[in-house]
């Protein structure tokens, strides 16, 4: 039986307030983007001129994980080819110094050599003084590709300690890897490299199993959902405020001015650290100071217009006298398994997008760096349990709460005031996504799941099924990563 329908929530506020909270969180959030993707772009821009000599090594990127992947399991023939041809697809859209890290992987996966060989050929063609290069650490480059063409030609004694070294300062768990060259499976130095144990791949199994049977039971919830509301039997309970509050995009813009303040935050503990300390610095005061957001994103409504006026707006209310809480949390986890094909659809088209990009941008064949994720570099960077700990609470607590707050109750809330269903929810899906440290073009699936979000919200009305079914995606994808980390040894 549909839930009964309720009258329209009044939102507070006023249309000069409004007006000014649009211009105030527009221009935050253009400086949050600006910020966020300058970020990215320094972390993978090749040094200037004026910068030292030296190659970085890789942090936990997709071709590291890949490569661990693909090591984990040379010894059996069939998963190493896949990984071996998958890796070479990568090649082609790859910089240089990525390109010789691959060549590392290959021929340690490969007993032939062959392909690793050749790419480290075509790499050292690619360098001065065969070809211009722009980038200034080219020459050091050069002399990389050469100690690994020596390894491989004539065995680990023609390199001495010292070129080991620095290939392992280039290129970290690559230079590793071309130490452990000739080395067997069983080598206590490759299982150090890469753990041996089993249950984090059967756990990774199991991951990968129960996410499919979600994915299909999310299409035949998105096909019955569909059905059924084009045939009334369910009836969204959400009704549009009347245009002329402010409350909604005024908490935004309060969010987005906090989020940027976090962020000062960071850089400042980044500059003041003692030398060696910094990044670890910067990701403890980030992981501590987001939650200072909390109180002022469930406060700030409260204060502007009082907790019944504001939480029916919010849909801090439930939506039906006869929904209860734990009703709203079922709801919410059908919810979560309906978003799974939203959030595929959006990978696929941020895959289709990155694949353009990559034609439109790079014809000249330069490369770009493999993309990364900082939640593993946080899961994994320090090894610190404690750190672990807030990350995964931010994830299930601090996450579904603020955003849902921010993002499903205020300004989805305040645009569905003049604008329809789909529309509101694309939009608000968007500046979610931009809220997100990644590169715009891999936004696809946070945009996807804020799209199925904002949906439930107007389904349900009350915030609490979008709410459980983000907690839940964040705890899934959290648990999914720390079994990754160990099974990969990240």
């Amino acid at each position: 039986m549909s839930p009964p329908l309720h009258v329209a929530p009044h939102e507070p506020g006023s249309a000069r307030a409004a007006m000014l909270a649009w211009m105030i969180a527009l221009v935050l959030l253009g400086l949050t983007v600006y910020l966020q993707q300058s970020a990215a772009a320094s972390r993978a821009a090749p040094p200037t001129a004026g910068a030292p000599a030296s190659i970085e090594p890789p942090g936990n990127d997709g071709l590291v994980i890949m490569s661990r992947l693909a090591v984990r399991f040379r010894s059996e023939p069939a998963i190493a080819r896949s990984a071996a041809e998958t890796l070479l697809g990568m090649a082609a859209e790859l910089r240089e110094r990525d390109r010789v890290r691959l060549a590392i992987v290959l021929n340690d996966i490969d007993p032939l050599h062959a392909r690793g060989n050749d790419l480290l050929a075509r790499v050292e063609a690619a360098l001065p003084p065969q070809r211009p290069s722009t980038d200034p650490l080219a020459g050091e480059l050069l002399q990389d590709v050469r100690l690994l063409r020596n390894l491989y030609a004539q065995g680990p004694a023609a390199l001495t300690p010292q070129d080991f070294d620095r290939l392992e300062r280039h290129h970290g768990f690559f230079g590793r890897l071309a130490r452990l060259f000739g080395t067997p499976d069983g080598d206590p130095a490759r299982s150090a490299l890469v753990p041996r144990e089993t249950w984090p791949v059967y756990a990774l199994a199991a991951f990968i199993i129960f996410g499919c049977f979600a994915a299909i039971t999310g299409l035949v919830l998105c096909i019955l959902l569909l059905q059924q509301v084009r045939s009334r039997i369910i009836v969204p309970v959400h009704r549009p405020a009347a245009p002329g509050g402010s409350l909604g995009i005024e908490l935004l813009a309060v969010f987005v001015a906090g989020f940027i303040a976090v962020k000062l935050l960071v850089t400042l503990a980044h500059a003041t650290a003692p030398a060696g300390q910094a990044s670890q610095a910067a990701a403890w005061t980030g992981l501590l100071a987001q939650w200072l957001l909390l109180p002022l994103v469930l406060l700030y409504p409260r204060w502007r217009a009082g907790a019944a006026a504001s939480g029916e707006f919010l849909g801090l209310t439930a939506a039906s006298r006869r929904a209860g809480l734990v009703r709203e949390v079922l709801v919410g986890i059908a919810a979560w398994c309906a978003c799974i094909p939203l959030l595929v659809l959006g990978a696929l088209a941020s895959v289709a997008l990155s694949w353009l990009w990559s034609l439109v941008s790079q014809p000249t064949g330069a490369g770009s760096p493999a993309p990364g994720n900082p939640v593993i570099d946080l899961l994994s960077g320090f090894g610190n349990p404690w750190q672990i700990a807030v990350v995964v609470a931010l994830a299930v607590v601090w996450a579904p709460i603020v955003e849902e707050l921010v993002f499903r109750g205020g300004l989805y809330g305040h645009l569905r005031t003049r604008f329809g269903v789909l529309s509101c929810a694309v939009a608000s899906a968007v500046i979610f996504g931009l809220m997100h440290g990644y590169p715009l073009l891999m936004l696809g699936p946070v945009i996807g799941l804020g799209v199925g979000f904002a949906i439930t919200r107007h389904l349900r009305g009350s915030l609490i099924a979008g709410m459980t079914a983000h907690a839940l995606h964040n705890g899934l994808v959290v648990a999914f990563l720390l079994v990754a980390i160990r099974a990969l040894g990240l």
